[in-house]
């Protein structure tokens, strides 16, 4: 398992940088390759955090749980992502979400203490995955603003009258692809018994309709 055999040109952190160029920050930063298999954590909470960890293979879900246990956010991880951003935060480095592989993974770590002692001769390349790690971040916060905008909501049937309509934006869809009741229930913060008694009574009152992994939202000002 070597760095040539993923495709980094195409990721995120990267954009910007010739093959050459990220070579270089590899090489210089002692970036490392790490597998990990189904179920495996990649990241735990409050663990500090001194590496960018960025998904070059398989799929995981992030996870922030409360005092008690609750899932309050879970996120999904896709190739390319980055985790452990904490570690560019210099007054708190730890991080608040766990990261657990949900297929077998390949991650790339990214000294980010090592990263900023590339010198002046390389400031050009800092400063571009400066700037990508700002995008990558902001582009995070959009998503979590999108999370608080659900649960602002006061019944759940608002809430999920916003999370499609959120989706038709980004799928670009009227008839949009959901995860399953377990999944869909965590990020409306609810019972999957209460979710589904809900798109029950939305699908009745001709709200929306909904098969196996779909919804199309049919009536988006009826909202008792």
């Amino acid at each position: 398992m070597q760095f040539y055999d993923y495709d980094l040109l195409d990721l995120p952190v990267f954009k910007g940088l010739s093959k050459e160029q990220i070579q270089l920050v590899l090489n210089t930063s002692g970036a490392t390759l790490k597998r990990y298999s189904s179920g495996q954590f990649i990241q735990m909470v409050y663990e500090h955090s001194e590496n960018m960890a960025v998904l070059l293979e398989g799929r995981a879900v992030a996870t922030c749980e409360d005092r008690f246990g609750n899932e309050a956010v879970n996120c999904p991880v896709s190739v390319g992502d980055v985790m452990g951003t904490a570690c560019i935060n210099k007054y708190d480095s730890c991080n608040y979400v766990t990261v657990e592989s949900i297929t077998d993974t390949v991650v790339l770590n990214i000294p980010y203490s090592k990263l900023l002692q590339l010198g002046n001769n390389y400031s050009s390349i800092l400063n571009i995955m400066l700037l990508n790690l700002v995008s990558i971040v902001v582009s995070r916060q959009s998503v979590l603003m999108e999370r608080v905008n659900v649960m602002c909501q006061r019944t759940l049937r608002e809430r999920i009258i916003v999370y499609l309509q959120q989706q038709q934006r980004h799928q670009k869809a009227k008839q949009v692809i959901v995860p399953g009741r377990v999944q869909m229930a965590k990020k409306m913060c609810c019972h999957r018994s209460a979710l589904t008694r809900e798109l029950s009574a939305m699908r009745d009152e001709g709200i929306i309709d909904f098969g196996s992994g779909w919804m199309r939202l049919l009536n988006a000002d009826y909202v008792k």
